[in-house]
C-alpha cells in the first residue's frame, strides 16, 4: 500500500496479530489535478471563442458584397403561409370584419339551407312577426333552476 493519500492507522480494533488495518485518505483532492482541468477548461473555451469570431468574421466578409435587395427576395421567393389558425396581424380591423358579417346576416334576406328550403330573415323582421302574433306562440322554452328546484 504505497500510496501517497493513504495510511495505515494502528489505533482502534486490532485483528489477530494486533495491528487494526484502517485505511483512509489524508486529502480531500489533487489540487494539481483541479487547476489541469481548469486551464484546460480556459483553453478550450478561448479555442471555441475563437474559431467562431473567425467563421462570423467570414460571413459577413461574404455576405457585404452581396446587395441587400437579393438577400430578401431570396428569403421571399420561397415564402409558405403557416397552416391555420394563424396569429392576427390587426385584431381591430379582423374584429370589426367579423362584426360587419354577422350585422349583415342578421339584417339581411337569404338561404341558410336551399335545398331543404330553410331561409333566414333580418332580425327586425322576425321580431316584428313575433310581436304580431302576440302570446300565441307554441314555443316550450326551459323553466329558469328556481321553478324545477320548487316540484
Amino acid at each position: 500500500m504505497n500510496n501517497q493519500n493513504t495510511q495505515i492507522s494502528n489505533s482502534g480494533n486490532r485483528n489477530g496479530n494486533g495491528a487494526h488495518l484502517a485505511l483512509h485518505e489524508v486529502t480531500d483532492v489533487d489540487a494539481k489535478l483541479i487547476g489541469y482541468a481548469g486551464l484546460w477548461l480556459i483553453i478550450t473555451g478561448a479555442i471555441i471563442q475563437i474559431g467562431l469570431g473567425m467563421t462570423f468574421l467570414s460571413l459577413r466578409r461574404n455576405y457585404a458584397q452581396i446587395p441587400p435587395h437579393t438577400i430578401a427576395a431570396a428569403l421571399l421567393k420561397d415564402r409558405q403561409m403557416p397552416p391555420e389558425p394563424r396569429l392576427q396581424v390587426d385584431p381591430p380591423r379582423d374584429l370589426a370584419l367579423y362584426l360587419g358579417r354577422q350585422n349583415e346576416l342578421l339584417s339581411t334576406y337569404g338561404w341558410t339551407n336551399e335545398r331543404l328550403h330553410v331561409a333566414r330573415i333580418p332580425i327586425k323582421r322576425a321580431m316584428m312577426i313575433v310581436a304580431a302574433r302576440g302570446n300565441n306562440l307554441n314555443i316550450s322554452l326551459p323553466k329558469p333552476k328556481a321553478e324545477r328546484k320548487k316540484r
